[in-house]
């Protein structure tokens, strides 16, 4: 007995000390400190900081000589004001409505009409509405009476066009998702749960910017012995949504801070193997909220060769694979995925390793367009938050993330 105790502890203490790291990361990446790791307050630039010092302390080296890739795109902001008044009821932002990423800065008072029927375009809706006063009211639509995809579509489509008119208001089942966008409509779009909508007056304060943004990806590398002759890369993206006004900020866990402290796992396991003549690589993406800006930025200006990369994994959502494992690009690279099953047979992480097609839906797409072999990985288990407030680190597993990990250790070690 007292040998086995030597023997769990020699074990064991390894094992705590990684999960200790890796909730370290994971709790600063959804601080406040970083604004949901944002376009406000520079949350993703200082977020980038943090990730090189980590990988730094780690020591893991740069890429030609640095750790950054500089780029910057047009994102609209929202960094003060939101607030959302209905019949004299403060609504919560991100729980009760959220603002349309394209909206702009307004300070209005409108007496809502609601909409609820289904239409098939923009010129039904103005024949309905009839003599509707553009200056007075603010228009509500009922989004549960649009079943398909392409009835969302056309009602996006007409949102897109009455946003020019006049303000709107989306009705969602349950607390609405948020997004970014690179524009700004005339006039400002909500989308508010049903449940607590009822017809009356409404006041309305945001405050938008729309701006110029600097971002970084950040890259690192753990060597090969002598020149390497090939590659197998690992990403994540680390930017989030940011705020939406001063008090309400994303913090982001499942969604993508998990993805990233999945880098920093598995660049301790692979730290403590024997180096061999594959280099490992580690990029961490800014840029991917906006529509996959720091990928499609690295992949038209590679810091490495492309055609030197035998495989590249792509980690978005991590939070908990209690119930699968999804590879996206599983069909296209068969071989491969035969292979990530197999190991998942041996190892017993997920309950089972499921398999798509190709999908533009995370960082793996630009590579995978270039010709480099890839999958984009995600979880699906107990922690399902996407895109809300409440995303928090608490609700990721950090046992079920380690085993992850150390999965896909094992399979790059076979390929």
């Amino acid at each position: 007995m007292r040998n086995f105790f030597f023997i769990f502890l020699f074990y064991a203490v390894p094992v705590f000390a990684q999960h200790a790291d890796d909730q370290r990361i994971l709790e600063r990446l959804c601080s406040a400190d970083f604004s949901g790791r944002g376009y406000v307050n520079d949350g993703d630039y200082k977020a980038a900081d943090f990730i090189a010092d980590e990988f730094k302390k780690l020591g893991l080296k740069k890429v030609k000589r640095r750790y950054f890739q500089n780029f910057e795109f047009q994102v609209n902001t929202f960094p003060e004001e939101m607030s959302l008044e209905l019949n004299g009821k403060m609504l919560l932002p991100g729980k009760e409505f959220v603002v349309d990423p394209s909206s702009p800065s307004a300070k209005l008072n409108r007496k809502t009409l609601l909409f609820p029927e289904k239409f098939d375009g923009i010129e039904a809706i103005l024949t309905a509405i009839g003599e509707i006063d553009i200056d007075e009211h603010i228009l509500v639509f009922d989004k549960s009476v649009f079943k398909t995809r392409d009835e969302l579509l056309v009602l996006r489509t007409v949102t897109l066009k009455l946003a020019e008119l006049l303000p709107l208001i989306l009705l969602s089942e349950g607390t609405p998702i948020w997004h970014v966008s690179q524009n700004q409509f005339r006039f400002p779009v909500f989308e508010m749960d049903s449940d607590v909508f009822n017809s009356g007056e409404v006041n309305i304060r945001v405050d938008a910017q729309l701006k110029q943004h600097r971002a970084r990806n950040v890259i690192a590398r753990i060597p090969s012995k002598g020149k390497a002759k090939r590659r197998i890369v690992f990403t994540a993206h680390y930017d989030h949504l940011g705020n939406m006004g001063r008090a309400t900020f994303y913090p982001g866990a499942n969604d993508n801070a998990s993805g990233v402290t999945m880098l920093f796992a598995i660049a301790r396991k692979l730290k403590l193997q024997p180096r061999s003549s594959t280099e490992y690589v580690f990029i961490a993406f800014a840029g991917e909220e906006v529509g996959l800006l720091g990928s499609k930025f690295f992949v038209e200006n590679p810091l490495i060769p492309l055609n030197s990369v035998r495989f590249l994994l792509n980690l978005d959502i991590f939070g908990g694979a209690h119930k699968s494992i999804t590879a996206v690009n599983g069909k296209i690279y068969k071989e491969e995925f035969d292979l990530l099953v197999k190991t998942n047979q041996e190892e017993l992480v997920t309950p089972e390793i499921k398999v798509r097609g190709e999908s533009a839906n995370s960082d793996h797409h630009w590579f995978h367009a270039y010709g480099v072999r890839s999958f984009f990985l995600y979880s699906a288990g107990n922690n399902m938050h996407y895109h809300v407030p409440w995303d928090e680190a608490k609700d990721v597993d950090l046992l079920m993330l380690d085993k992850s990990a150390e999965l896909l250790v094992r399979f790059v070690s076979k390929l």
